[in-house]
């Protein structure tokens, strides 16, 4: 288990990348789902909070 050699280390990110894409793009699709729930409550302070970051 690990990164031993440069073939293992290819290996492992072979692998271990798309894992870690696929739980993170999951992760935030149920976010995205669990704030459409509670849009009128969290979303407008969220947006908000977002965007006053952009602007700076």
């Amino acid at each position: 288990m690990g990164c031993y050699d440069f073939a293992s280390c290819r290996d492992w990110l072979d692998y271990t990348l798309p894992l870690l894409r696929t739980v993170l793009y999951s992760a935030g699709a149920f976010s995205y789902a669990w704030l459409g729930k509670y849009e009128s409550a969290a979303l407008p302070g969220l947006k908000k909070a977002i965007l006053s970051l952009r602007r700076q």
